[in-house]
């Protein structure tokens, strides 16, 4: 108690000065337009606080709607794809039938079939693997859309390796070797394979 008499005593005796009582008393104005503001200003920033909330709570919301929906789209497209899938998987042919449809394919976009090999790889359940491979000649549109072509075959066929190179004899050709894969019923093995 003996250090803080001598402190407030000094601090009276201060405050007695003109420009010490003129400071206190800004320093007053300071703090009550300080809280004023503060008065304004907090409400007005719980408001922007609820409303930045509810804007993001919304947003989430939209966005997951457009999720549910785009998910159920997809959802939709892969069951028609594997129904489709399904259909190309279980279609009855042979090598024979496929040669055809292919020939079919390139005739219609004016594709030269230069070379084919077929090469049947162990059975995979149900399925027998048939990889062919196919060497093309025609220009770069018409090789385009063969390749586009080869999803409307009735069955299901993979691209798994494609080479191309322009062609040396022929100017504007490209010379195109494929590796298709295919699979086939394991029942409809016992049809001859033509090379």
């Amino acid at each position: 108690m003996n250090y803080v008499r001598p402190f407030l005593e000094n601090w009276r005796y201060a405050a007695r000065h003109p420009a010490v009582k003129a400071a206190l008393t800004s320093l007053a104005f300071l703090v009550i337009m300080a809280g004023v503001a503060f008065g304004y200003w907090w409400p007005t920033h719980r408001e922007q606080r609820d409303l930045i909330a509810q804007i993001e709570t919304q947003r989430r919301a939209t966005v997951d709607a457009l999720q549910a929906v785009e998910v159920a789209r997809a959802y939709q497209a892969a069951k028609s794809a594997a129904g489709t899938l399904e259909q190309k998987l279980n279609t009855a042919g042979g090598q024979a039938d496929l040669v055809k449809s292919i020939e079919r394919i390139a005739a219609k976009r004016q594709v030269r079939i230069v070379s084919q090999a077929y090469e049947e790889a162990k059975p995979k359940g149900q399925y027998s693997p048939l990889y062919l491979d196919i060497g093309l000649q025609a220009n770069y549109s018409s090789l385009r859309e063969f390749l586009a072509d080869l999803h409307t075959l009735p069955v299901w066929i993979e691209v798994q390796e494609m080479n191309l190179e322009r062609s040396r004899e022929h100017a504007g050709l490209i010379k195109a070797g494929l590796r298709l894969l295919t699979y086939r019923q394991a029942a409809s093995r016992n049809v001859a394979l033509a090379p």
